[in-house]
């Protein structure tokens, strides 16, 4: 359920201060849900049931994210303030690993903290054809280049040479 955000999200987001991040969503009239013990959440009413009604998946439900991503921009419980040095892998919400794009060799380079299932693999798979033939690179900020990105890069295959 991604409709849901936290003020302090909305004001990373916008780059606006607090009254002003306050005064612009007030007209919405948002509703609190605690989406975890302690973690609540501002929501637009016309999604309530919706947020209300979901589920967990049982299945996995893979995503490799960008590291520019908005999820880790600050204001997410499990990513608050947390800058990525490589690209993340989510299941269902969770980081389970971390990827890099590597033009040398025009293929993703990375390694997970979970049991690689073919799932996973398919997920890699289709984000590296994207990247290669849609993108052409992934890099991690403006700056990026394949060298600054190459000790990154060996420090991921080392991790899955371990994994």
């Amino acid at each position: 359920m991604d409709r849901a955000g936290t003020l302090a999200q909305f004001q990373t987001f916008s780059g606006l201060g607090l009254r002003a991040a306050q005064a612009a969503i007030q007209p919405l009239k948002l509703l609190p849900v605690e989406v975890a013990p302690g973690d609540n959440r501002l929501l637009l009413p016309q999604y309530r049931d919706e947020f209300e009604a979901f589920r967990i998946p049982k299945e996995p439900k893979y995503a490799l994210l960008g590291s520019i991503d908005p999820l880790f921009l600050g204001g997410y419980k499990d990513f608050s303030d947390t800058e990525l040095e490589n690209h993340a892998i989510l299941d269902r919400g969770r980081l389970i690993g971390l990827w890099d794009y590597d033009p040398a060799t025009e293929s993703i380079v990375w390694t997970s903290f979970v049991h690689r299932d073919r799932a996973l693999q398919e997920a890699v798979t289709r984000t590296e054809e994207f990247v290669r033939h849609q993108l052409g690179d992934a890099r991690s900020f403006g700056l990026d280049s394949p060298k600054t990105r190459a000790p990154r890069i060996a420090a991921l295959r080392k991790a899955a040479a371990g994994a």
